[in-house]
């Protein structure tokens, strides 16, 4: 992961273009939902949602966690390049949310010249700054092709980053000051208009807590990182169209990692290692939507090896285990981007990376949803 030099700016733009980029995601889910997350366990925050054990008793079920699991290593292994399609309109709300909160409230730049962060890297106190958003809020309204669309955004929370150097370089970044005082993100929008001679409008409400922390060291000789990731939240949504209409509501979260047990990366002369637990809740489960709450934890039995021969596999070599209550399975990368599967006790099936990723379930996008934050480190 690149090293930059951190600043209120800097800090600013992390804690909106991550907001941006989970709204936009979690609503190209549609009617997904779950709960809580931020402790350890099988339910990181104790919500209503029990994140359950996942099924790897067959290839075909170790398929589909591999498939989900392939997102999130896709992106750990591409994190500056992660691009999140945020629509024009939106884009505009939050850059300008960003210099003003024109429509109420404000960013107050915080800065600590010298803070104990609790690194897991360095006793030593570094440079700290960032952004506090105070019911920050911006609204807009605007028409286009007969569709008219009026959405508001609100931000409450602390964003902040520093680093230092200690036999290496050491990055720490932070949003949210933890489960009593996430990041807090509102965004409501309402849409009207005219299509085929018939009136239509909807309503969503969508509201999550965001707490994340991520702690690394760079040396000449590899780099460690650790982090965790819990997004929490609600929504409501509605809609008409020709006088009939529906309505759905639910909660939903995801987490990597947690504060207590945060996500391990690891890179070394002989490969990546990645070590920790991750999963999902969600509540109801939409129809058809194969969304089945879990949580898994991974660990690296073999050092994984980057692919080098363009067979779109992050990675040619290594092995890791997944496990999941009392079940587990291994999954190998091989050199022509093909990944073995092997569930306990069961017989070994081969099949090509891509078509793991293929068979992740539709909610798997949600639940590393949050991975965004990564991507604007």
């Amino acid at each position: 992961m690149k090293r930059k030099q951190w600043n209120a700016r800097a800090a600013r733009s992390l804690m909106l273009s991550s907001a941006a980029a989970l709204t936009l995601l979690l609503g190209a889910c549609g009617n997904d939902d779950g709960d809580d997350g931020d402790g350890g366990g099988d339910t990181p925050g104790g919500g209503s949602v029990s994140l359950g054990n996942a099924d790897l008793s067959s290839p075909q079920a170790v398929q589909a966690q591999v498939g989900t699991l392939g997102q999130l290593l896709t992106t750990i292994s591409t994190l500056d390049a992660v691009a999140t399609p945020v629509p024009t309109a939106a884009a505009r709300s939050i850059a300008k949310a960003g210099e003003a909160c024109p429509d109420g409230g404000e960013f107050q730049d915080v800065a600590e010249a010298s803070k104990n962060v609790g690194s897991p890297f360095t006793n030593q106190a570094m440079p700290v700054s960032g952004t506090r958003a105070v019911n920050c809020t911006y609204a807009n309204r605007q028409s286009q092709g007969g569709q008219n669309i009026e959405y508001s955004v609100k931000l409450n929370g602390l964003s902040e980053a520093g680093g230092i150097e200690d036999a290496g370089s050491v990055l720490y970044a932070r949003v949210g000051e933890g489960a009593n005082a996430p990041f807090e993100y509102e965004f409501d929008v309402k849409t009207s208009g005219s299509a085929g001679g018939q009136n239509f409008s909807s309503q969503t409400g969508l509201d999550f807590d965001v707490g994340y922390r991520l702690d690394s060291k760079s040396t000449n000789s590899g780099s460690d990182s650790r982090f965790s990731l819990l997004l929490d939240g609600d929504y409501e949504t509605s809609a008409s169209s020709g006088g009939q209409g529906g309505s759905a509501s639910g909660d939903f979260t995801s987490f990597i990692g947690t504060s207590e047990a945060p996500f391990k990366i690891v890179s070394a002369s002989d490969g990546v290692r990645i070590e920790g637990r991750y999963g999902f809740g969600i509540s109801p489960v939409p129809a058809g939507a194969n969304c089945t709450s879990a949580s898994l934890a991974v660990e690296t039995t073999q050092p994984l090896v980057p692919d080098t021969g363009g067979n779109g596999s992050p990675y040619g070599a290594g092995i890791i285990k997944l496990s999941s209550g009392s079940t587990s399975a291994t999954v190998q990368f091989n050199n022509d981007g093909t990944v073995t599967l092997t569930p306990q006790g069961g017989s070994a099936t081969t099949i090509s990376y891509a078509e793991a990723v293929a068979a992740a379930a539709p909610c798997a996008g949600f639940a590393f949803a949050g991975i965004a934050f990564l991507g604007a480190l």
